[in-house]
């Protein structure tokens, strides 16, 4: 003989089960959104990715980067303390030690500091939290300087 579940007992069941449908669908679409592919238009990401990596550039391909970016780039100096930037930096270069600041940005990014590990270690904080192309300057801002490349205070 077949138990028959109380009226009460079966609207919650129902109640759960609908819920749990919605929330796997939309859990569906998230992860759909957040791992699907870039597109893809002469080996370039065309759209929103998440950087998975990061590269270093020499001073020149550094300075080639700034002066034929097709996107918008944000040029930041880490070095620890602001009076180093005051005493001089890149040109039009922003002085942010905090790379949390950076989260869902879309802007591509060139960082440096006084060293490469600073550098690197600032990058690493933004892979997979940011949908941009990131760079660091290898050597940092010293080879920069004596690469003879202009400068501002």
């Amino acid at each position: 003989m077949e138990e028959e579940i109380p009226q009460g007992e079966n609207k919650k069941i129902q109640v759960i089960l609908i819920s749990s449908l919605v929330i796997i669908s939309a859990g569906a679409v998230i992860g759909y959104t957040f791992t699907s592919e870039p597109e893809f238009k002469d080996n370039e990401p065309t759209g929103p990715f998440l950087a998975t990596f990061y590269t270093g550039l020499s001073p020149e391909e550094a300075k080639n980067l700034i002066e034929t970016n097709d996107t918008p780039l944000i040029i930041l100096d880490i070095r620890d303390c602001k009076c180093n930037y005051n005493s001089g930096h890149l040109p039009n270069a922003t002085w942010n030690v905090n790379p949390y600041s950076f989260w869902n940005k879309t802007e591509d990014l060139l960082v440096y500091s006084k060293d490469n590990n600073d550098s690197m270690f600032f990058c690493e904080r933004l892979i997979n939290n940011t949908y941009s192309r990131l760079f660091y300057l290898d050597g940092g801002y010293e080879a920069w300087e004596n690469a003879g490349y202009p400068t501002e205070k």
